[in-house]
């Protein structure tokens, strides 16, 4: 994990090394995912966790377009991330890089805690059919949280023959705690 974060940075630097504002982002990086770069060199399985609903039936597969996310049942599913850390109190912003094909309802992107208050951000999202899109959304983490216990989740309604793509993940701080 530390050497596919390393090899993140370092294509993020090659790929922005004349941009200072853009630099100046990966100070603040929580938790990165470039899911494409993990696809081929095949890092990605081991990273990601799944749960079902009754009737759900999700699954994923690594792509050379990043991580395909699809459920065959008619009830909810969800992968999810490794556990990682975030600050009680304190403002973040999650970027996720998506294709939709096929989807004819929404997905939904959470951040979740094991302590604390359960929900931290939920962002309901209609993909477009063969669209690449970009989310920026901004959320501030609750009080009641504690370190190593947060994750980010891609929930998938079932029902429907389409996927998601995800293709990137950035999750970075945007203000310190509160006070």
């Amino acid at each position: 994990e530390e050497t596919m974060d390393l090899v993140q940075r370092t294509k993020y630097y090659l790929e922005y090394m004349d941009d200072e504002e853009a630099l100046a982002k990966l100070e603040d990086v929580v938790y990165w995912r470039d899911l494409e770069l993990e696809a081929a060199t095949g890092t990605s399985k081991e990273n990601w966790r799944k749960w079902n609903t009754d009737g759900g039936k999700i699954d994923y597969q690594l792509t050379e377009e990043g991580i395909e996310i699809y459920n065959l049942g008619e009830g909810l599913g969800g992968i999810y991330t490794r556990n990682f850390t975030l600050k009680p109190s304190t403002e973040y912003q999650l970027i996720v890089k998506l294709l939709g094909q096929d989807m004819k309802t929404d997905m939904e992107v959470a951040v979740t805690s094991i302590s604390g208050t359960s929900t931290q951000m939920r962002e309901n999202i209609f993909l477009k059919d063969d669209q690449v899109e970009i989310y920026v959304i901004n959320f501030t983490t609750t009080s009641d949280i504690q370190q190593e216990g947060q994750r980010i989740v891609f929930n998938h309604p079932g029902g429907t023959k389409g996927c998601c793509i995800t293709k990137y993940i950035m999750l970075k701080k945007v203000k310190d705690e509160k006070k």
